[in-house]
């Protein structure tokens, strides 16, 4: 060994000792959401691409690798109309202006567009230099890894979507999905057979399991990112949680879940973390008992988690993501420390029950869709434009009484 190989040989030793930084956050949604005209995307037209970004306070500095869920699509139609969930080119550069190198769109909304956008976001993201995971892979991998080398370490990012209902047709072709999970998504409720498919753990997730054991062999370093869960609960359906321990003992050494809209417990499993969701990070939604998200920051040296942190955002004026306030970073970690007394419990499985997980998220659901109309109705004095939606909204639901009267079951 020469002398300057052994002197690169030493520092990539010591790199690897030093470890590196992750932070992440939750659900990136670049369009109008639930409020069009008013949301991410119209205040992007408004003020700028780097406008929602503006009151950070360089709470996202400091990253060797920064990660995120993109929930949506990026395009140049939505320069001159409204695509829900949709949002300008220029935020692609504006998310890696702020530090994120890796994106899932593993997710249930990035091809809400179909093919032709959903190759426009991808074509937008690699352009201002952001890798994109969660990809339909080739026949060594169902999921395409994204693999960095930071500070002398080799790091392994998969994403997958387990929140699909008709897992097959074009979406399939594009984004690893998730079939055979142990959790029921779908609205054919039978606890019995939920209950047998818990038992089955092992068995399932064929696909996440193959490339997670294959990817362990090439990296130092292997991040998860999955996009699963019920929404708007604080606890995680106890089949995920079996699923997400499963990925620890195959290999994986940090799990970054999102889909939930609210942060969820976090757990210290074997050497692995599990972070079953950060909620929100930017997205323009309007009840104030869901606008908190949470930013994970996490140490990690090959074979083992060395310390993690995580604090508190919320959802400021013009749906910028800002610091929470002490009372809230206070009153988000009761929250947070409510999940994870759960989820540690020896009686986890009737807690975190998968049906009655589910019918909070229902419940919640529903409270949702009509404070929406209240809002919608109440901000139709300062955005008089609004009677647009709202009309939208109305035959909307006329629309959907007939299904239900027909027999067909489909969300309002």
């Amino acid at each position: 060994m020469t002398k300057n190989m052994y002197i690169n040989n030493h520092q990539n030793i010591l790199a690897k000792k030093k470890g590196l930084l992750a932070k992440a956050v939750g659900d990136i949604f670049p369009g109008d959401c639930a409020l069009e005209g008013v949301g991410i995307c119209s205040q992007m037209k408004r003020y700028g691409s780097d406008f929602p970004f503006k009151k950070l306070g360089g709470m996202l500095d400091g990253a060797d690798l920064l990660m995120g869920n993109l929930e949506g699509a990026i395009s140049r139609s939505c320069v001159k109309k409204s695509l829900r969930l949709c949002g300008l080119p220029e935020v692609a550069v504006a998310l890696r202006r702020v530090g994120f190198k890796v994106l899932s769109m593993a997710n249930n909304h990035s091809f809400d567009h179909g093919p032709e956008i959903f190759n426009e976001t991808l074509h937008h993201c690699e352009e201002a230099g952001l890798k994109i995971c969660g990809l339909r892979g080739d026949s060594n991998y169902y999921s395409q890894p994204v693999i960095v080398e930071i500070n002398s370490i080799t790091v392994g990012v998969l994403a997958y979507n387990w929140v699909v209902f008709e897992a097959g047709g074009a979406m399939g072709k594009h984004i690893a999905i998730v079939e055979d999970s142990v959790v029921n998504y779908t609205w054919n409720r039978n606890p019995y057979q939920d209950k047998k498919a818990r038992t089955l753990v092992k068995e399932k997730n064929k696909n996440v399991i193959h490339d997670i054991k294959r990817l362990r062999k090439e990296v130092d370093i292997l991040i998860l990112m999955p996009h699963w869960g019920y929404e708007w609960t604080i606890y995680p359906p106890f089949g995920v949680m079996l699923e997400a321990r499963t990925f620890i003992n195959m290999g994986v050494d940090l799990i970054i879940g999102s889909h939930p809209h609210v942060p969820q417990g976090i757990e210290k499993y074997k050497n692995g973390l599990i972070v079953y969701s950060l909620g929100n990070f930017l997205f323009d939604g309007y009840t104030k008992k869901f606008q908190n998200g949470m930013v994970l920051k996490c140490t990690i040296k090959p074979g083992s988690i060395e310390s993690y942190d995580y604090f508190f955002i919320r959802r400021g004026r013009h749906f910028q993501p800002e610091l929470a306030s002490e009372k809230e970073q206070k009153k988000n970690r009761q929250l947070i420390d409510l999940s994870n007394k759960a989820i540690s419990s020896k009686d986890a499985e009737r807690l975190l029950n998968d049906d009655l997980i589910y019918r909070e998220y229902e419940r919640q659901y529903k409270l949702i869709k009509l404070k929406k109309i209240y809002y919608l109705f109440v901000s139709l004095l300062k955005n008089p434009f609004l009677i647009i939606p709202i009309y939208k909204k109305v035959v909307n639901l006329f629309y959907l009484i007939v299904l239900r009267l027909k027999g067909k079951k489909i969300r309002w």
